[in-house]
């Protein structure tokens, strides 16, 4: 399932995007404490993530899920992991970058309207698809326990991939799913941001502390959003799970 990020840290007002130094600044910051803090919220949450995908796969309870990761043993508990770690810190990364990026083109010198922070929110989204399906399809084969067998890691998913010839190992291999995904990802980051900062702003004004209306607004916004697209991400990890019988390509004499 795929979490909507959480704002690094709250954006100075979008009245003050004429600043161009500031904004510079900003987004330098974002870049960085977006990769941080993705990196980080990954391997914390990852034992959710799987139990959340066993139950997506095999249509069990959470008790068996759980059951099931605990009979596979601690060694293997964090099988999986790689993809979704460099996945992150790369969606933490693009994401809000390219989103900044986008609104700043947009909307270069005053407040942003709900529209404006739609279409940042759309291709920023769209690009993250684009860049990351290939690392969701690694990990959602590699967390299916019944692959095990004829996937025991990484690079033997790698290299499955890479005997299919061109046009199979994008349509097959790698980006098996990408439309499904395309979107979810882009109804995801144009909902996330066209409500993230109004939301934010709202509860500023309560007189909160500064911290309190980005943490709350990123929280709420983002686990609606997970919630409205949830069936989406079921979709994608049964059909990024699957094997394809694929025919190698033939190697020369």
């Amino acid at each position: 399932m795929r979490e909507q990020p959480e704002a690094p840290l709250e954006k100075p007002e979008e009245g003050k995007r004429a600043k161009i130094p500031e904004d510079h600044h900003w987004h330098s910051r974002s870049y960085t404490l977006g990769a941080i803090s993705s990196f980080l919220s990954t391997f914390v949450t990852f034992p959710i993530y799987k139990v959340v995908f066993r139950q997506q796969i095999h249509a069990v309870s959470v008790p068996e899920a759980v059951s099931q990761l605990h009979q596979e043993g601690l060694h293997r508990f964090y099988r999986g992991i790689y993809p979704p770690l460099l996945a992150k810190t790369l969606q933490g990364t693009l994401l809000f970058g390219t989103y900044d990026n986008l609104l700043q083109a947009l909307s270069p010198t005053g407040p942003s309207r709900l529209w404006q922070r739609w279409v940042a929110g759309f291709l920023s989204g769209a690009m993250e698809a684009v860049v990351l399906t290939p690392f969701e399809r690694v990990q959602n084969v590699l967390q299916d326990g019944r692959k095990d067998a004829r996937f025991p890691s990484t690079s033997s998913i790698l290299r499955e991939f890479n005997s299919y010839g061109f046009w199979e190992r994008l349509a097959l291999g790698y980006y098996q799913g990408f439309l499904l995904v395309l979107l979810r990802n882009s109804l995801g980051s144009a909902l996330y941001f066209s409500f993230k900062d109004p939301i934010r702003d709202s509860l500023a004004e309560q007189g909160l502390p500064c911290w309190v209306p980005a943490l709350v607004s990123g929280s709420v916004n983002g686990t609606l959003t997970c919630l409205l697209l949830y069936p989406l991400s079921v979709l994608v990890a049964n059909m990024q799970s699957q094997e394809n019988k694929c025919p190698r390509v033939e190697e020369s004499d």
